[in-house]
């Protein structure tokens, strides 16, 4: 995805959601994942192509920042033309 795409995206979170788009999508030392919403913690993905593959090991590492700041995990996706949300049922 273009630098473009992602950062409207993560914009587009934040403004849905009510929270705050995390600086350089969250690559710096502090501040990590893309948008920071309050109860959640959000990592965005998004592609054109049919399928998404979405690693556990991604996942536990999105998980594990998340409970340190005391917020939920989210995957927020943008496929095929759909916008998504993937929690971890036991956290909810």
């Amino acid at each position: 995805m273009t630098n473009q795409r992602a950062d409207r995206q993560e914009k587009g979170i934040a403004k849905r959601l009510g929270g705050r788009k995390q600086p350089r999508s969250g690559a710096g030392p502090w501040r990590k994942h893309d948008v920071d919403q309050g109860d959640f913690l959000i990592e965005a993905k998004y592609t054109d192509a049919k399928s998404l593959t979405i690693k556990i090991a991604d996942w536990e590492i999105l998980r594990r920042r998340a409970r340190t700041e005391g917020k939920l995990p989210m995957y927020h996706i943008e496929i095929g033309g759909r916008r998504l949300v993937v929690t971890e049922e036991g956290d909810m």
